[in-house]
């Protein structure tokens, strides 16, 4: 993310005013919203992770371990470990429906005219 104008101009060592100091502290309000909604975020996909890991775990499948990461890259992290799992169980049920229709194929027994 880059500097605001006022970010930048607190670093460069101008007087801190009033309004300088007026807005550190609404920014500081803005941060800490955003990092509770990533956290928010995260705990929500964590828990669909943890739902998908038990769906899969019968059939052998496993969504992978999470590494602790920083927000940013633990919520990218998350995200994509939700989404491989999604195709790993389509995967896994387009597999056994094709097995299924194999197997149904292979076991029927021809029709006997009298």
């Amino acid at each position: 993310e880059e500097l605001e104008p006022e970010e930048r101009e607190l670093l460069e060592g101008r007087v801190v005013s009033l309004s300088g100091l007026r807005y550190l502290a609404d920014r500081e309000e803005r941060l800490t919203q955003w990092k509770r909604q990533l956290q928010a975020a995260c705990a929500s996909d964590l828990a669909d992770l943890q739902e998908w890991s038990q769906l899969l775990e019968p059939f052998g499948l496993s969504t992978g371990a999470q590494e602790p990461a920083p927000l940013l890259e633990q919520r990218q992290a998350l995200q994509t470990a939700n989404q491989e799992a999604e195709v790993a169980a389509l995967t896994f049920v387009r597999h056994e429906l094709e097995s299924l229709e194999q197997f149904g194929a292979a076991c029927r027994v021809p029709r006997v005219e009298d």
